[in-house]
């Protein structure tokens, strides 16, 4: 199989450039109201002296970052 031309390797960052960003408009729309009443709890805990303690496999913390 021949390596991708340079015009093909383009169009494929692009896309995936698309598609991460399809994906975040989707949650933006369907769990912003959530991820405020997250926050808003999580700075209560905080204000409470409360821990807080996040759990993943490597790649949220990654995509996090």
């Amino acid at each position: 199989m021949p390596a991708p031309q340079q015009h093909q390797l383009r169009e494929m960052a692009h896309q995936a450039f698309r598609e991460s960003i399809h994906v975040k408009q989707v949650v933006q729309e369907s769990a912003a109201e959530l991820a405020v009443q997250m926050a808003y709890v999580i700075c209560q805990a905080f204000r409470g002296h409360h821990r807080l303690f996040i759990f993943g496999n490597g790649g949220s913390a990654a995509d996090a970052q």
